[in-house]
């Protein structure tokens, strides 16, 4: 049994036959609702109803589960069938059906498909059920706005600083065209900051946060037009970058290595590109200079690169990082070999000739 679990605020009563009958809470007059949890570990109670006039009592409680609403269901766990708890790991975010039931066997009942279930846990940070999902796609953040970016759809929101840190009820509002319209997103049930937030697809959205005053009285709540108090700008993807060539450039003082590459992304950062060289495909690498922006080549000084033997074949890295901090690291898989003359004009360190001027080395990266 697993250390620690948390306990769900809810018991499911096991019946002394091989069905339970339908529970008080799951008539209509009660819609069954959702639990949530943060926790992908917990445990489900369950108790005993026996029957001492059965012929065939009770041996076995059994957990069904079902994480695509019913559709199928399959058995998690058997215990004894006495007065208990199941343990249950979620193996990712979403929603869970859960049923018990009591078998004199350990064999197994069937459950058919869109059996309904007598408990409902959500795994996940916990907000209204509605898609989250934004019509302002990256890269279309409206000017003069400073967003916070992240590179997951599940993201804290820390308000511990401002009015709400002391309320009694706190609301999250979200808009995802700018402030055009606005929609409730829940609440956060602790009302401790930070609040648990998560989104259903990358783009940026705009939250409000609406707090109860000392009267227990929610603030005004946004209204279409009104301009977001904090911007998020959601971006899960990396950057697309590759090196794509590397030249060999006579000046007038010696040769220049050009590299080029290609580097784009909805959002890059200020300065979003590294470059590196090595030895071998997997270093130990040595940085190049800094570079400002994206400009798309770089240009350095043969003798620059510092590498005691220029005839030795180079590979070269490229990282490419974007304004969420997602990166894409592009490493060449063939080397990079420096022509005869090259080498040879590096090592004398004199004057090139007049026709060796300009490219006349050239090869495609991959």
């Amino acid at each position: 049994m697993a250390i620690g679990a948390r306990w769900l605020a809810w018991t499911l009563v096991l019946a002394g036959s091989l069905a339970i009958p339908a529970p008080a809470w799951a008539d209509e007059a009660l819609p069954l609702e959702p639990l949530y949890t943060l926790e992908h570990e917990f445990a489900i109670p369950f108790t005993v109803d026996t029957d001492p006039s059965a012929t065939s009592p009770v041996g076995h409680a059994q957990l069904f589960v079902s994480s695509d609403e019913g559709k199928t269901w399959i058995l998690f766990a058997t215990e004894p069938a006495i007065d208990g708890n199941f343990i249950f790991r979620a193996p990712f975010e979403g929603e869970f059906w859960f049923i018990v039931r009591g078998s004199v066997t350990s064999q197994p009942p069937t459950l058919p498909p869109g059996q309904a279930p007598e408990l409902r846990v959500v795994v996940g940070p916990k907000r209204a059920p509605q898609q989250v999902s934004a019509n302002l796609p990256l890269g279309q953040t409206p000017e003069a706005i400073a967003a916070r970016h992240v590179n997951s759809r599940i993201f804290e929101l820390d308000y511990g600083d401002g009015a709400a840190t002391e309320s009694q009820r706190v609301e999250l509002w979200w808009t995802g065209n700018g402030g055009a319209s606005w929609q409730r997103y829940g609440t956060d049930d602790d009302c401790t900051s930070p609040m648990h937030v998560s989104v259903d697809a990358d783009g940026v959205y705009g939250l409000w946060l609406v707090a109860a005053d000392d009267q227990g009285q929610l603030e005004a709540p946004p209204q279409a037009g009104d301009t977001p108090q904090l911007w998020v700008a959601v971006d899960t993807q990396a950057p697309q970058a590759k090196l794509t060539a590397a030249e060999i450039v006579g000046t007038d003082v010696g040769h220049d290595l050009l590299l080029r590459w290609e580097a784009s992304d909805a959002e890059l950062s200020g300065d979003p590109i590294v470059l590196d060289y090595g030895p071998n495909p997997q270093g130990p690498w040595s940085a190049m200079g800094a570079i400002q922006g994206n400009p798309g080549e770089y240009h350095c000084r043969i003798t620059d690169l510092g590498m005691p033997d220029l005839s030795m074949p180079m590979y070269f890295r490229l990282s490419a990082l974007d304004a969420a901090g997602n990166s894409q690291t592009f490493i060449t898989n063939e080397p990079v070999v420096l022509p005869e003359e090259v080498v040879a004009a590096a090592a004398s360190q004199g004057p090139i000739a007049e026709t060796a001027r300009g490219t006349h080395w050239y090869q495609v990266l991959r």
